[in-house]
């Protein structure tokens, strides 16, 4: 339903008008830099952040960057 393509990458939806309106789809952090490469510690937390103004009722801020990890192939019969 989020269309991601890499994992790990997030989405979240909210409720509107009887269907599900996707407010935020990205990454969870940045602890990531590139594949093999990172950081001891996230420094800018984007998931975290993106449920927080959900709950609060703000505008939901996108993510920093891309996510890192691996690519999601989806397979076609």
């Amino acid at each position: 339903m989020a269309h991601v393509t890499t994992t790990p990458e997030a989405a979240i939806f909210v409720p509107r008008n009887g269907a599900l309106r996707e407010v935020y789809r990205g990454r969870i952090d940045d602890r990531y830099l590139s594949l093999g490469t990172e950081r001891p510690q996230a420094t800018h937390h984007d998931l975290e952040e993106a449920i927080r103004a959900v709950l609060a009722g703000k505008l939901v801020p996108q993510p920093g960057g891309p996510p890192v990890g691996c690519s999601i192939v989806t397979l076609h019969p």
